[in-house]
């Protein structure tokens, strides 16, 4: 109990110390933490409203604009999951992660102003290719995929 005491003391001592020195945090809003946290970056887009180049040289942040859907979803990335082979038939797996939605942030890029878009909500969906062996070489017999879904890759 006198430890834990002595640990009351001490917050309250850093507490009213940083008060007196005048020592502020700012706090990141709700709708913002999406893009502060493990930002994938996706693309970016001129702002053609705006006929003017920017004051700044270089990469500046100018502010945050929401989270805004995507149509279609933005693949991040496809992995190869393997083969299988079935008579003259190849089935190739694949899974594609991407975005439904990202964050919207406007940026100075290069002397323009810019939209820049950052992965927002994580989905994934597989996809199946299906090769026939017909005289001598394999050709496409379809696509199969799978819908999007909410996933949480890292």
């Amino acid at each position: 109990m006198r430890k834990l005491a002595g640990l009351r003391v001490v917050s309250a001592a850093l507490l009213t110390a940083s008060l007196l020195l005048g020592i502020t945090t700012v706090a990141v809003p709700p709708a913002r933490a999406v893009s502060v946290s493990q930002a994938y970056y996706l693309f970016y887009r001129r702002i053609t409203s705006i006929n003017a180049n920017c004051r700044w040289s270089g990469n500046h942040y100018l502010g945050y604009h929401g989270i805004v859907k995507l149509s279609p979803y933005r693949t991040y990335k496809r992995v190869d999951d393997g083969e299988t082979s079935v008579g003259n038939f190849i089935y190739d797996y694949y899974w594609m992660d991407g975005f439904s939605t990202a964050a919207k942030d406007e940026y100075c890029r290069h002397n323009d102003y810019v939209w820049e878009y950052f992965g927002a909500h994580k989905v994934r969906r597989h996809l199946t290719q299906i090769w026939i062996f017909s005289g001598g070489s394999y050709l496409p017999a379809g696509n199969i995929w799978t819908p999007w879904k909410s996933y949480g890759w890292i």
